[in-house]
């Protein structure tokens, strides 16, 4: 299941993040756990985002896939723009906002990363702004100098409440291991 799942309304009211992914730090070494989750939030900003031009957008996908993958990663990547022009019509708009990551594993040549943001989409067919919170799984393998990805998943949510009335919600204890993009790559 690609990054680009399902769909939320989005509520009255601002919840847009507070902070946004920044690449002004840059890792120490290539394969370390920044470059990694660097990787990772790349991918799922290319994932969510084929509102341009369809042959970029392919490119895109085939160029931050590992060659094992590479034919999946089309797939996604021709659904997803199915899925956008179907659901938001021709020139409708499609972003992923990361917002917290969590290194599930990591080594020298191969590490999972996961992501928890909102995808935001828009136009022509729908008026106003869609949101879908989902937590997304991506697998990375070091081929050559780089890494690709080697597969993902994703699930919805959690959706984070904009008004909070107690303490632990569920959400917070789903993303009590995540942390938040401080200065981390992405942008």
């Amino acid at each position: 299941m690609p990054f680009l799942i399902g769909r939320v309304t989005a509520p009255d009211g601002d919840a847009a993040p507070k902070q946004r992914p920044d690449s002004s730090s840059s890792p120490s070494r290539p394969t370390d756990e920044a470059s990694a989750v660097d990787a990772a939030t790349r991918f799922a900003r290319v994932m969510t985002g084929p509102s341009g031009d369809a042959s970029t957008y392919l490119d895109q996908m085939r160029s931050i896939a590992s060659p094992d993958w590479r034919s999946r990663a089309e797939d996604l990547a021709r659904n997803a723009i199915d899925f956008v022009n179907e659901r938001y019509g021709e020139g409708g708009s499609v972003e992923f906002e990361p917002i917290r990551y969590r290194v599930g594993s990591h080594s020298r040549g191969q590490a999972v990363i996961d992501i928890w943001g909102v995808v935001l989409g828009s136009r022509p067919k729908v008026g106003g702004i869609e949101e879908s919170w989902v937590t997304g799984t991506v697998n990375l393998v070091w081929v050559g100098s780089g890494w690709k990805v080697a597969g993902q998943s994703s699930n919805g949510g959690p959706t984070p409440e904009l008004l909070r009335t107690e303490e632990g919600s569920t959400a917070d204890e789903i993303l009590n291991e995540f942390k938040e993009y401080n200065g981390a790559p992405g942008s």
